[in-house]
């Protein structure tokens, strides 16, 4: 999974922001999914921002960062 090779790759990382589409009724599931793998991993997850057309991206993205 793509989590755990974040976590090979940047072993010190505590927390990960995460962007999702409020329009994909399949985001709910895939982001419980993720959120599991993230405790097994002693991650933490941030649902930073809902997007939900191609003009909010770069918006959420600055507001990441």
């Amino acid at each position: 999974m793509v989590l755990e090779l974040i976590r090979e790759l940047v072993p010190s990382l505590s927390r990960l922001a995460v962007l999702w589409n409020r329009l994909n009724p399949a985001t709910k599931p895939i982001f419980e999914q993720t959120q599991a793998v993230a405790r097994r991993l002693r991650l933490t997850l941030d649902p930073i921002r809902e997007v939900g057309r191609l003009e909010e991206i770069d918006p959420a993205l600055e507001a990441i960062g």
